[in-house]
């Protein structure tokens, strides 16, 4: 980190003649010691109607540091129609990137075109 030179003094109360600019300076960030790496959890229903959304909770994971995640990237691997998973996982990836809240997978996007596949389902 590289800090201009001439642009930064304390807080001027009176007689700001007598306080001094800081000279430029350069000094070296360190990532910080023993830093929390990010855990998942991620959990839902073991089973879900043949009509029903998906319900994931993602609210448990931690490492964040309080802070909103820099980056949320959903990936899927299932047993299902390609164009489903895609859907899905565009979705996913496009309007489920706050893990603070429950994630909703609309039905919709669960369902095969064929009417007799169920995707996360029997068939």
């Amino acid at each position: 980190l590289k800090i201009l030179g001439n642009r930064i003094t304390a807080n001027c109360l009176d007689n700001c003649n007598k306080y001094r600019y800081l000279q430029q300076t350069t000094l070296s960030i360190l990532p910080p010691y023993g830093a929390f790496k990010p855990v998942v959890a991620l959990t839902s229903s073991k089973t879900i109607g043949a009509c029903d959304d998906i319900i994931l909770d993602a609210t448990g994971s931690l490492g964040n540091g309080g802070r909103g995640w820099k980056n949320v990237s959903w990936s899927v691997i299932a047993n299902i129609p390609a164009s489903n998973l895609s859907l899905i996982v565009n979705y996913l990836n496009k309007y489920c990137t706050d893990v603070t809240k429950l994630v909703t997978i609309p039905n919709n996007l669960l369902l095969a075109k064929d009417p007799d596949i169920f995707v996360f389902g029997t068939t």
